[in-house]
């Protein structure tokens, strides 16, 4: 499995900005790391740091049939939208 992260909820922050909603609580996630939390259910969980990286863990999760692997991927946040048009 691979898992962009980027700190934040960012469709949902999208959306807030469409909707002139601004400063809706829990949509940042500064403290959430994603491959621990994989990794406590067991899953063999990765924090790819690099396209090289990225693609040698993906080669190994994939050719390893035993164990679900996870593979994080550090995104940039989302940006804010354009204004619409009217």
């Amino acid at each position: 499995m691979v898992v962009s992260s980027n700190d934040e909820y960012g469709v949902l922050k999208q959306f807030a900005d469409i909707e002139s909603a601004m400063g809706i609580p829990g949509l940042d996630l500064p403290e959430l790391n994603i491959a621990a939390t994989a990794a406590s259910y067991g899953i063999d969980a990765h924090e790819a740091n690099d396209t090289d990286q990225f693609a040698e863990m993906l080669r190994a999760g994939v050719a390893d049939r035993e164990r679900p692997t996870l593979v994080n991927v550090r995104t940039n946040k989302v940006k804010k939208v354009a204004p619409r048009l009217t």
